[in-house]
């Protein structure tokens, strides 16, 4: 390709001829580029690269322990999360720590915040559970299951008339039947 020579621009005629050259001489120069011998690195992007191309939407620095990296939709970036109590991490294995809180009732009861979690029913006839007025914390859950061995009925009750479980005011279980409930903080237990 010959070498540029002075170029003189007298009007939009030879503007226009000299971009046609200008771009001619472009696609020639990149033409001449081996791709092959390119190579980038993250460490050529500045900046954040967002989650649109593959990156993490946000600056990551070691966490200093062992952590989970996942998605925080309020904070919208990816980022690390800490491992709570109930779990622990080795090598890159998560398991659970301690065990399911859990509750053998036989006989009629109310039904406490601190029973919270897995209840199980080996009465021989048909029993009451009431769930106590005094439960006030969003998110209380109770996994109650009939292991009746007489076949008895488990009525569940919620404690007080300004309260439900899901649409009305009592709810039964027979042998071999499971329930999860959840309370939603203000009156009522919901079916989960």
């Amino acid at each position: 390709m010959p070498k540029w020579k002075d170029v003189t621009i007298r009007g939009p005629d030879d503007l226009t001829q000299f971009n046609i050259e200008l771009n001619r001489r472009i696609r020639y120069y990149l033409g001449k580029i081996d791709a092959s011998s390119l190579t980038f690195t993250l460490n050529d992007i500045d900046g954040i690269l967002s989650l649109a191309k593959g990156g993490t939407g946000a600056n990551l620095s070691a966490p200093g322990s062992d952590s989970l990296l996942a998605y925080d939709l309020t904070g919208g970036a990816v980022t690390f999360f800490g491992v709570g109590s109930g779990l622990a991490i080795s090598g890159t294995t998560v398991y659970a720590t301690g065990s399911a809180n859990y509750e053998s009732i036989t006989a009629s009861t109310t039904v406490e915040e601190t029973e919270q979690g897995i209840i199980i029913c080996t009465s021989t006839g048909d029993i009451t559970l009431t769930l106590s007025t005094a439960i006030t914390t969003q998110g209380v859950s109770f996994f109650i299951t009939n292991a009746s061995t007489g076949g008895g009925v488990i009525t569940l009750t919620p404690g007080s008339t300004a309260r439900t479980i899901q649409y009305g005011s009592t709810e039964f279980l027979y042998a071999d039947e499971n329930i999860n409930l959840v309370y939603d903080g203000t009156a009522n237990w919901l079916l989960r």
